[in-house]
Formats: structure tokens, C-alpha cells, sequence
């Protein structure tokens, strides 16, 4: 419900400032950067597309506003969790694939890999992500086999989720990583 005290002309979405923009393109961009060098990914093979970017950035801006909007009490005010955030940015980036390769390159990576280079950047990043929040390191190093990545990246692939599937997913895999 609107508050009283805003008009319908002042209750509107207000997209992110340009400098939140550029910091979320510098993170991908960053977190790409180290996505080449581990998987020895050569310089100007995978091209990015800024304008989704930019649209996978609102989306996240959005959601945070829907946790305000909808789980927030009149006395506290609920914030999205790391955790949930990297599961959209995840979400968009499989759902939107920002990521590509020459069309060669891109052919030989899917049959390879059984999907594009955007579940695999995803896979990454939540893997990196887990490894950062988790304590005990030895159980993610023990989920994150080859095995499991491939399930996972299959899921990323041909599984249709929702976002909020997503989210629970990721959650879960977290939750069940702290056993």
C-alpha cells in the first residue's frame, strides 16, 4: 500500500545513479577478470554486453526494493542478504546472457561444456561467493566437484526457475553446505 504522505506522482521507481552502475559493470568486470584467469580464457574472446549489464543492475535495484517494499514492518525496515542478491545477479545473468564468444568459439564452449559461458560465469561466481561466506572450506571444496558442477550447470542450462526458485536454491545449497 502507497504511504498517505506520497502522491501518486512522487510513488515511482528511481533507477540507480549512474555511479552504481558503473561500480556493478566494474564488479562483473573484475569478477570476469578472474573468471579468464582461472579457466586460462584468453584476452578479447568474450565480449560484454553493457546495456544488459546496466538492465541486470536495475533488476537487482528492483528486488532490493521489493524487500523493503514487501517484508519490511511498519518498525523495521528488511534489507536483501548477500546471499539472495548473488542469486539474482546469477539469475539475470543466465536469464539475460550478457556474455559471448565468436560464434567458432561459442559453438565449440557449448559442446564442450553443455552450456554458454554465462552458467559457467555464474557457477563461478556463486562458487566464489560461497568460498568467501563459508567457514568450513572443506565442505564447499567437497561439493564443488566435478560432478556436482556439472549438475549444477546443467540445472543453470535447462531447468526453467523462477527467480524466487532461484533464490531458494542458492539458499539451500548454502544452508545445506553449513551442516
Amino acid at each position: 500500500m502507497k504511504p498517505e504522505k506520497l502522491s501518486d506522482s512522487e510513488f515511482v521507481y528511481n533507477k540507480p545513479s549512474v555511479e552504481s552502475y558503473k561500480e556493478f559493470e566494474n564488479f562483473i568486470i573484475a569478477a570476469l577478470k578472474n573468471f579468464k584467469t582461472k579457466f586460462k580464457i584468453v584476452e578479447n574472446v568474450i565480449h560484454v554486453n553493457r546495456t544488459i549489464l546496466y538492465h541486470i543492475r536495475s533488476r537487482l535495484d528492483q528486488r532490493h526494493d521489493y524487500y523493503k517494499y514487501f517484508h519490511s514492518s511498519e518498525t523495521k525496515t528488511t534489507f536483501i542478504s548477500q546471499t539472495k542478491e548473488t542469486a539474482i545477479i546469477c539469475y539475470w545473468l543466465i536469464k539475460y546472457k550478457p556474455l559471448s564468444h565468436y560464434n567458432e568459439v561459442s559453438e565449440r564452449y557449448y559442446e564442450k561444456h553443455d552450456c554458454t559461458i554465462n552458467e559457467m560465469f555464474a557457477l563461478f561466481l556463486l562458487e566464489t561467493y560461497i568460498y568467501r561466506v563459508h567457514k568450513n572450506k572443506n565442505n564447499v571444496s567437497i561439493f564443488f566437484n566435478q560432478e556436482n558442477k556439472r549438475i549444477l550447470l546443467y540445472n543453470f542450462m535447462h531447468r526453467d526457475m523462477s527467480k524466487e526458485a532461484f533464490i531458494l536454491y542458492v539458499s539451500s545449497l548454502i544452508g545445506a553446505l553449513e551442516l
